[in-house]
């Protein structure tokens, strides 16, 4: 489901990359949308990234940024899933 959130969350944005900034900025129901989609692709790129460190036991991330680090170690947990500082919706 997170997958499917952001592609079309994605698909959104793209479809409104042909507004101008002036014309979104002019138009505070257009600007909710695109931030809220903006939202969404971003939430949802920072769940799946939680979701995987989980699920391969990483380190729990220092930060919502670490989480994105190519340089993640495992956790000595012993196998255990280490509780991450960084809470989202899942």
């Amino acid at each position: 489901m997170l997958f499917e959130t952001v592609a079309d969350a994605v698909k959104v944005l793209e479809e409104l990359r042909e507004k101008s900034v002036e014309e979104i900025a002019g138009d505070t129901i257009l600007l909710g949308g695109v931030l809220w989609y903006l939202y969404l692709a971003v939430q949802g790129c920072i769940d799946i990234a939680l979701k995987t460190i989980s699920k391969l036991t990483l380190r729990a991330p220092e930060s919502y940024a670490d989480a994105f680090s190519p340089q993640r170690g495992r956790a000595d947990t012993g196998g255990a899933s280490q509780e991450s500082h960084c809470h989202g919706p899942f």
